[in-house]
């Protein structure tokens, strides 16, 4: 593998965190300190190790290992894989796999960018757990609630509000919240 190649491979991590470059035959040769994080295996412990023992790729649906073969050839992008590390410990990641390829297009090698989203993926859940929660709060609520856009169109709005109103649900959409408040109370 070329120097010059390798240096494109170091910078990408920055995006992607774990990197992993392979010879032509599928063999590690480069892991930056991400990748170690990430597969448990020091760069001197992979070093001439075939990749696919180094990155033991599952999919996160149905648990099989991912399929690896026709990447020196194609290289693709995958999110929702998770990766069983050496100690046995699972991450989801997304990974992205490309060849390495000299200008007259022989293959060097081929290189594996790692990016662990378990975290954002807890996140994700958390935050939709909480729009759950509130969405059944609001639609449940024996109160009336809206929620009213800038120029007065209702956004959102509950059945207690409907009713509160004496107005369908599809009705109270068609208007406006000035429309049914009392001129007393409505905004100059």
């Amino acid at each position: 593998m070329n120097a010059g190649a390798l240096l494109d491979v170091q910078a990408l991590h920055k995006r992607f965190g774990g990197v992993v470059a392979t010879d032509g035959d599928g063999l590690v040769r480069f892991m930056n300190p991400a990748a170690e994080r990430l597969t448990r295996w020091t760069l001197a412990e992979a070093r001439g190790l075939s990749a696919w023992e180094v990155l033991e790729l599952h999919d996160a649906s149905t648990g099989q290992r991912s399929r690896q073969e026709g990447l020196l050839r194609d290289g693709h992008m995958r999110s929702g894989d998770v990766l069983l590390s050496r100690d046995g410990r699972r991450r989801n990641v997304d990974h992205a796999q490309s060849a390495i390829r000299d200008e007259s297009g022989e293959l060097l090698g081929a290189v594996t960018l790692l990016r662990d989203v378990s975290d954002r993926q807890e996140r994700e859940a958390t935050l939709r757990q909480s729009e759950e929660r509130f969405r059944i709060t609001f639609d449940t609520s024996p109160i009336g609630l809206a929620m009213v856009a800038r120029d007065g169109r209702f956004l959102r709005l509950n059945t207690a509000m409907a009713n509160l109103v004496h107005l369908t649900p599809n009705e109270l959409q068609q208007t406006r919240e000035q429309d049914i408040t009392h001129p007393d109370d409505r905004r100059m």
